[in-house]
């Protein structure tokens, strides 16, 4: 039975603020830059939304913020929703489009989320096109945003991504893993990533079809800082399982303690009722 859904295309710019193009916006969730919701395109199928697009993309003509590309999110049923906001609903696909208005390659697969009986395309990373220790752009529909980040998660095998996660009550919630962990820088209001004697940083978890190849030069500066915090974090989860390692070793140090306590104490009674 065919499905009965519309689609919605979402159309963004990259706004620089007036500034040079640069990864300097800081929203909490890591550097980057903001984007601008230039329009919103109502179709009835994926036929007529992929014509609107190219249209919108051939008909662009605002120089100062370049289009960086159409989030097109297919949604049940046939009543629009009007919202500019993507995550106000559910939705049954999800694809990306080019400022040209052509297909991103690795955003082609559509994910699911509405139906809870409804697979999901995306199982763990299916054909990632990046690879942890990648330098990446993603997308946050919060606020609408782009931040630049260093892929943290190795892609899972496939037979292990098919494996249903579930709920304690039996609800499923998903595959084992559809997520990808990014580090990402955060700033202070100096543009400094320095806060008093520390140094500051996200792990956004991110859909794969939320994340791209940069689309911006990298300076020197963010390229360092990047690695910096790639390294940072290698350090603390090193640090973390070392102490996790020391705290299991303690564990079972005391449990052979009390082992021995018990068997002592059950020794002592036993030769002093020897002798009554």
């Amino acid at each position: 039975m065919e499905r009965n859904s519309h689609f919605i295309t979402y159309t963004y710019s990259k706004d620089f603020h007036g500034r040079e193009p640069s990864y300097n916006v800081d929203h909490g969730e890591g550097i980057g830059y903001d984007l601008e919701l230039e329009g919103i395109l109502y179709t009835t199928s994926l036929e007529e939304a992929e014509h609107d697009i190219a249209e919108y993309a051939k008909n662009y003509t605002n120089k100062g913020k370049p289009l960086f590309g159409f989030h097109t999110l297919e949604r049940p049923g046939s009543a629009f929703l009007i919202t500019t906001k993507e995550g106000t609903t559910e939705q049954l696909s999800e694809r990306w489009y080019g400022p040209d208005g052509t297909p991103w390659e690795k955003n082609e697969v559509s994910t699911f989320s509405g139906d809870p009986e409804e697979k999901r395309a995306i199982k763990g990373w299916a054909n990632p096109l990046f690879k942890a220790g990648d330098i990446v752009e993603f997308f946050t529909p919060k606020n609408q945003y782009v931040g630049i980040g260093i892929v943290r998660t190795e892609a899972i095998p496939a037979e292990i991504a098919n494996i249903e996660v579930r709920e304690k009550d039996g609800t499923r919630c998903g595959y084992d893993r559809d997520t990808v962990q990014i580090l990402t820088p955060n700033l202070n209001e100096e543009g400094s990533f320095v806060f008093g004697f520390s140094h500051k940083y996200s792990v956004a978890r991110v859909n794969p079809v939320n994340v791209f190849k940069p689309s911006l030069p990298l300076t020197k500066r963010d390229e360092h800082l990047l690695r910096f915090v790639e390294e940072i974090e290698n350090k603390r989860c090193e640090l973390m399982n070392q102490l996790a390692k020391d705290e299991e070793e303690e564990r079972l140090q005391k449990k052979k303690e009390r082992m021995r306590e018990t068997f002592r104490s059950a020794a002592s009674n036993y030769i002093g009722d020897g002798f009554d």
